[in-house]
């Protein structure tokens, strides 16, 4: 058996069926983590070096876990590396469905507040 092959049987979902919710987050973080390693590991210079290694990464196509998608942004990646950065690996998966709803809960609705319910507020002396 090679380095490479599992070494038993690996535990792969049917389609429709959901993963544990920390299964899942951790997925997403080590996917996060496996593109911006090569970021992480280039030394801060001034030399534009880290924005061609985030362009080429952007670039690319890649099987992103739990999504349809297949490329990542440039912007995306900048805020992984922050995130990593600031928060550790923890950082990296993000908001749970359950974090991003108690959040949205906090934060007031364009209901809530009359300046963002108008996107384009009347300007000038009012008649």
């Amino acid at each position: 058996m090679t380095a490479t092959q599992p070494s038993g049987p690996v535990d792969l979902p049917q389609p429709g069926q959901k993963l544990p919710d920390e299964q899942w987050r951790t997925e997403i973080a080590l996917f996060r983590y496996t593109l911006i390693l090569p970021l992480l590991r280039h030394e801060r210079q001034r030399d534009g070096a880290k924005r061609q290694i985030r362009e080429a990464i952007a670039a690319q196509q890649h099987v992103i876990p739990h999504s349809e998608r297949c490329t990542v942004s440039v912007p995306t990646l900048r805020r992984w590396e922050k995130d990593y950065l600031a928060g550790g690996f923890d950082a990296l998966p993000g908001l749970s469905g359950q974090d991003r709803q108690a959040q949205a809960a906090q934060r007031p609705g364009r209901r809530a507040c009359p300046l963002l319910r108008n996107p384009r507020p009347r300007r000038g002396p009012q008649a």
